[in-house]
């Protein structure tokens, strides 16, 4: 029901909690007389690196920061390499895009359709785009396509990436990361097809989603003739 923002809040909240390790009077405190001991006179032992010593806790963090950094640089590199190909997509005219454009009438956001775009896809936060593949859709199935993309930049899901982005690079070592990216990319997915339906009748819902699946039948038509 609540998607991304819930999960935004407690991310927030977590890192807050981080930052400031402030616990209310109201607060219970579950005392660890053995565990957070062992922990700290652990991180506060001497191991050998190289030639030098170092506290166990200092190298840790050395490992987790050089981690953090390698992500940041690497993430950074590819958004770079997928803003220069977007520039590269050779744009086409397509009089059935234009008119369900107009019909839709979008701010901000600049849509390109070029055969070399593989799906429909929206990126951008204060230029956006909105690219599409060169494909024979009907006026109706172009509209609800458009909408979809245009919905996911009114909900600055491309924003909302970037922020777990950040999250990944920090949280690089815990597996859960990983694994909730694709659930993430899910929930974006579904709360964008509920916003743009919400205003929809029975009949626009149904129509709307077969749009879609003509969509990805053609796209999956079309990879399929490349690979042959």
């Amino acid at each position: 029901k609540y998607s991304t923002s819930l999960l935004m809040i407690f991310a927030v909240l977590g890192l807050l909690r981080m930052v400031l390790p402030l616990d209310p009077r109201s607060a219970y405190i579950i005392q660890s007389y053995k565990v957070y001991p062992a922990i700290r006179d652990a991180t506060k032992k001497e191991v050998a690196v190289g030639s030098a010593q170092i506290k166990l806790g200092t190298l840790l963090l050395i490992i987790w920061f050089s981690g953090t950094l390698f992500v940041l640089i690497k993430k950074t590199w590819l958004v770079i390499q997928d803003r220069k190909r977007c520039r590269q997509y050779k744009a086409a005219e397509n009089k059935s895009v234009n008119l369900a454009a107009e019909q839709l009438h979008l701010r901000n956001a600049e849509i390109i359709v070029s055969p070399d775009v593989g799906v429909p896809m929206s990126t951008g936060i204060f230029s956006a785009h909105i690219f599409l593949p060169d494909i024979t859709l009907s006026e109706d199935e172009w509209k609800f396509v458009i909408a979809h993309e245009y919905q996911h930049i009114q909900s600055h899901d491309t924003l909302i990436r970037l922020f777990y982005l950040l999250l990944l690079a920090l949280f690089w070592w815990n597996p859960v990361v990983y694994q909730f990216q694709k659930t993430l990319d899910q929930l974006l997915e579904l709360r964008c097809d509920a916003n743009v339906t919400k205003s929809l009748d029975k009949d626009e819902k149904a129509l709307y989603l077969t749009a879609i699946l003509d969509v990805m039948r053609k796209l999956r038509d079309i990879a399929s003739i490349k690979l042959l």
